[in-house]
């Protein structure tokens, strides 16, 4: 092998460096991307109205718990007394419940039959013992002397637990 052929047979060919390729560019995405973006969307979408309604289901347990703390804080501050606080009270349940249960015969219900249709619809009764005699006896009596603070937290856990849906079988005590 002779040295100086090689050498000027190299030198003869045309022959290019080497390019390499472009770099791949993020744009535009492949069509997985693409996919992943919308699902996303479709995803956040979906959330949000999921949140709407839950919001909008619930609305009048918030309204019924910032009007019954209302209630409250004006018994405590003296503005209101013992009579009206439970008038009140008493009736912003009745207005929740019959928010909650549009079907239901609420509106003519009271004393012993009513107690027991609000204490149905909650895991655990609400009204019973001396808190419900001190509804059915005193809510028409003037100068009444409720316990508002027990009447305030079984109405506030009333409000905050009941089940959404209407249990329509009552009780022997509730006239259908």
């Amino acid at each position: 092998m002779n040295p100086t052929v090689n050498t000027h047979a190299s030198e003869s060919l045309p022959l290019n460096d080497i390019h390499l390729p472009d770099a791949i560019g993020l744009w535009p995405p492949a069509i997985g991307w693409w996919l992943l973006l919308l699902s996303t969307v479709i995803v956040l979408v979906l959330l949000y109205i999921a949140w709407q309604k839950y919001q909008k289901k619930w609305r009048y347990r918030r309204s019924a718990l910032q009007q019954l703390q209302q209630c409250y804080q004006q018994f405590h501050n003296d503005d209101i007394d013992t009579q009206q606080a439970l008038d009140t009270m008493l009736a912003l349940l009745k207005r929740t419940a019959m928010t909650a249960y549009p079907l239901a015969p609420i509106a003519s219900l009271t004393g012993k039959p009513w107690l027991a249709l609000l204490n149905q619809q909650t895991h655990k009764p609400c009204f019973t013992g001396d808190l419900a005699q001190t509804i059915i006896l005193l809510q028409y009596q003037a100068d009444s002397e409720a316990d508002i603070k027990t009447l305030y937290h079984a109405c506030q856990q009333w409000i905050q637990y009941h089940k959404p849906q209407y249990q329509a079988k009552l009780s022997p005590e509730v006239p259908a």
